[in-house]
């Protein structure tokens, strides 16, 4: 996978976004997800690989400011379509790049996207870095099983998978591990699939400051 690419897949995706991951058990596990999202009050929210914007009913208050970025251009074309609202923004932008100051936001929620891009360290790094210290991160994605043994159709299915745009081999442990001293893991909870997708919550650790 890569940017390029992505972005030419996600074109094809946006048309039928909606009406295959924001369905069914996807919206199920959005549901499940998002019970545990917390955002206080006056609390600037990002939203990492927006898409077409279906976390947004999830969390929608007037009383917040949401960004939401992505790097595919038709995606946020859809999100601007669905969600008009003075409090929310969209900007394209690369994950892995996030174009804003170190601690920026309360909170930020990463769905389906850390799994998606070239370098999920990078990404999950960005995230990290424009959080602000004791604030939030929520992830809802694919990872790998801890000690899952993979089959020869996942290994075999796999490249093909990422031809479509995402990655079904990402270890969230592996991803985690260059930042695992900035943040602490809260929950970490099964949502489908048989624990494939996770509904994981981050909390950036306060640093001291002489």
């Amino acid at each position: 996978m890569n940017n390029k690419w992505n972005v030419q897949i996600y074109r094809l995706w946006a048309p039928v976004y909606d009406q295959i991951f924001n369905k069914g058990m996807f919206k199920s596990a959005r549901i499940k997800h998002f019970a545990h999202v917390e955002i206080p009050t006056g609390s600037k929210v990002l939203l990492v690989g927006v898409g077409t914007g279906a976390d947004i009913p999830y969390i929608i208050r007037e009383d917040m400011e949401i960004t939401g970025v992505d790097l595919s251009k038709d995606m946020l074309e859809k999100a601007n379509a669905n969600y008009r609202y003075k409090h929310v923004s969209f900007i394209e932008m690369d994950a892995q790049n996030l174009q804003f100051p170190k601690e920026t936001f309360d909170v930020v929620i990463a769905s389906l996207i850390i799994t998606v891009v070239p370098e999920p360290e990078n990404c999950l790094r960005e995230v990290i870095r424009v959080t602000k210290d004791g604030g939030n991160i929520y992830i809802f994605d694919k990872f790998i099983n801890k000690k899952e043994k993979w089959s020869i159709g996942k290994k075999i299915t796999r490249p093909l998978i990422q031809i479509l745009g995402t990655d079904i081999g990402v270890s969230f442990e592996k991803v985690i591990q260059a930042s695992i001293e900035k943040v602490e893991i809260i929950h970490e909870k099964s949502l489908m699939l048989n624990g494939m997708y996770k509904s994981i919550r981050l909390k950036k650790k306060l640093v001291e400051r002489s």
